[in-house]
């Protein structure tokens, strides 16, 4: 059975279409990336799967069952990207409040509170007043709301945005640790997150699904290189390049961002990346980075049309 199934659904807001026409099926379980440019129906697809609102047109099925069913009340946990506290309430009362919201029995709510607390690595934080927190520490201590009892599917809309390095790995870990049981749907502008994170990809645009893969499918790591250089390479180094063994396609980017895409033979007896850095080191030539697989940045805005996406830039690897 598929986490999520969408028939041709549709939903629009007035004259606006927020989602057109979409059909797809999401597999139980690991970590799903769904990405694209501002506008792209990412919010409105996350709350039409938790039966926040309902389609114009079109069927929603998670786990077998319509979108908002009273039966997902616990098998579906979802933290939007504007999800907030009580400011002067203590974190271990409001998080006691919200298990019994989603279906605990109060004298079980305290328990699974100070699970989660502990599971985040908060535990100490639960008599503070969210309004005393970090915003690092008030993101992971909102996490801990999705997480109550053993939800099936999780639905995470930025959940990074704006947080320090520290309290973005403590979130990544739970979720590694998470998605080996449930199945999670994680938008992020951040698509360095995406790539560390997840094992598939959705791509939005205008409301439309564009692409749907394994993310290692869509960055090809094992028959690409990828070179990052400090200028245009001069035609006869990019022709000797495009000559060498195995070698089947190379592409450039844009004017003022200095990259090659070189496209190979996977079964290769030797490594490509040598016969590449002797090529560019006869022609005085040094590199700025190279790694297997494109970028994913670089194949979403290849995919959405956007020379840039919010979060990232034309030279983000």
């Amino acid at each position: 059975m598929n986490a999520v199934e969408f028939e041709n659904v549709v939903k629009g807001f007035g004259s606006t279409t927020a989602i057109d026409h979409i059909s797809l099926k999401i597999p139980t379980g690991g970590a799903i990336g769904v990405v694209g440019p501002n506008g792209a129906g990412k919010s409105t697809f996350f709350s039409l799967i938790a039966g926040f609102i309902r389609p114009n047109s079109g069927d929603i099925r998670i786990f077998g069952l319509p979108a908002g069913d009273p039966q997902l009340k616990q098998r579906v946990s979802i933290l939007p990207q504007d999800a907030h506290f009580q400011k002067h309430v203590s974190l271990r009362r409001q998080l006691q409040l919200l298990a019994q919201l989603q279906g605990s029995p109060a004298h079980q709510a305290a328990g699974i509170a100070e699970e989660v607390l502990k599971f985040l690595g908060i535990a100490e934080k639960g008599d503070v007043k969210p309004s005393a927190l970090s915003f690092g520490m008030y993101k992971r201590a909102l996490l801990a709301q999705t997480l109550f009892g053993q939800p099936q599917l999780v639905l995470l809309d930025e959940p990074t945005a704006g947080i320090d390095s520290a309290n973005a790995q403590a979130i990544h870990a739970v979720i590694r640790v998470k998605s080996r049981k449930s199945t999670f749907l994680i938008s992020s502008h951040n698509l360095r997150d995406i790539e560390n994170l997840c094992d598939a990809i959705i791509i939005l645009k205008s409301g439309r699904v564009v692409h749907q893969s394994n993310l290692e499918d869509l960055v090809e790591r094992e028959s690409t290189l990828t070179v990052g250089l400090p200028q245009a390479l001069p035609a006869d180094v990019m022709a000797r390049l495009r000559d060498l063994d195995d070698v089947k396609e190379i592409t450039t980017s844009g004017e003022g961002d200095y990259r090659i895409v070189i496209r190979f033979n996977d079964q290769a007896q030797r490594p490509i990346e040598i016969d590449v850095l002797q090529e560019l080191f006869r022609a005085g030539i040094g590199y700025r980075d190279m790694c297997r697989g494109t970028s994913l940045a670089d194949r979403v805005r290849e995919m959405t049309g956007k020379s840039t996406l919010p979060g990232t830039s034309p030279s983000s690897s």
